[in-house]
C-alpha cells in the first residue's frame, strides 16, 4: 500500500508554512456595484418595453406553412417562437462540442 508515515521518504519534506497554505477565495467588495445593478434594471426595463411595443406592432396574422401543415399566429408570437427554437438548437449544438473538440451525443 502507499501509507507513508513519518519515518518514510516524505520526511524530508518541510512542514507547510502558512505561505504555503492554499489560498482562502475573500469576497472582493464591488465600488459599482449599485450603479450596475441599476444599469442592470434600466436595461432590463427598456429590453421590456422594446418587447411591448413590438408586440403590439406585430399583432397581424401570418400563416406558415410547412410540408401538410399550415399554421396561423401573430407575427410577435412567430419570431418569440423562432427566437426560443434557435436558442435551443444553439444550446444542443454547444453541448456537442467541448475544448477538445467534437463529442457526439449519448
Amino acid at each position: 500500500m502507499l501509507d507513508h508515515g513519518p519515518d518514510e521518504s516524505n520526511r524530508d519534506i518541510p512542514p507547510a508554512t502558512p505561505s504555503d497554505a492554499p489560498a482562502v477565495m475573500t469576497a472582493v467588495p464591488q465600488r459599482h456595484g449599485r450603479a450596475m445593478g441599476i444599469f442592470r434594471l434600466m436595461l432590463a426595463f427598456l429590453c421590456v418595453g422594446f418587447g411591448i411595443v413590438f408586440t403590439l406592432q406585430n399583432t397581424d396574422s401570418v400563416t406558415v406553412a410547412f410540408l401538410v401543415w399550415a399554421l396561423t399566429l401573430s407575427r410577435a408570437l412567430l419570431v418569440f417562437l423562432l427566437i426560443v427554437i434557435g436558442t435551443m438548437l444553439g444550446w444542443l449544438l454547444r453541448s456537442m462540442f467541448d475544448a477538445d473538440g467534437f463529442r457526439p451525443l449519448g
